[in-house]
């Protein structure tokens, strides 16, 4: 059936949104098990610095205190951490819980694109410790996302895709002689590149 750009546009983005709310039930109860290790454990270990000044930095900190203020006013909770190393327990939280946060957005986009993530991998991807890590774990399966928007990509079928954003009128059914293939095959690969569009966006 002919596709006109608006009303194709909405069913690229309603089975976009669909598939958003279907991973968000299946990624909360991924992000149910609590986490393998402790921001705040880890960074008092990567930093040698006391488990108990680490959490008052931290508590300190979420209470929107300033590291100066933290290394003027408050160094009884912290045992006497300089400035230098209170800014460096802020980088070291900061940078443990975005990577907790990577991971349980690629566990997310797994189960978005697959329907579920085995728990051994969550496991896996709960238990890296850098941003480096995550990446190198969702590798081969952002890779495997990319794979349907990246086909459509090579069949030159991106054009379509950009009328179709542009709410402009398509009859993939004329399309199918210059590009080889059945307008299903068009449809199929312009929702590809509209999702990908839609997810980057």
């Amino acid at each position: 059936r002919p596709a006109r750009g608006f009303e194709f546009l909405l069913q690229c983005l309603t089975a976009v949104v669909m598939a958003t709310a279907n991973a968000g039930s299946a990624a909360a109860a991924a992000g149910s098990s609590s986490h393998q290790w402790d921001e705040v454990k880890e960074t008092a270990k990567k930093l040698d610095i006391d488990l108990r000044s680490v959490q008052a930095v931290d508590r300190l900190l979420q209470s929107e205190c300033t590291v100066p203020f933290i290394a003027r006013y408050r160094q009884d909770e912290t045992g006497g951490l300089s400035p230098e190393q209170i800014r460096a327990v802020e980088k070291s939280l900061a940078a443990f819980r975005s990577t907790k946060n990577e991971a349980q957005r690629a566990i997310e986009m797994i189960i978005r694109s697959y329907g579920a993530c085995a728990e051994d991998l969550q496991r896996s991807f709960h238990a890296c410790r850098t941003s480096s890590e995550v990446d190198e774990l969702y590798a081969p399966f952002k890779k495997v996302v990319s794979t349907a928007a990246d086909q459509a990509r090579q069949a030159g079928l991106e054009p379509l895709a950009d009328a179709v954003w542009r709410g402009e009128y398509v009859d993939f059914r004329k399309q199918e002689a210059a590009f080889k293939m059945t307008s299903e095959a068009i449809s199929g690969g312009v929702k590809a590149l509209l999702a990908e569009r839609v997810a980057r966006d």
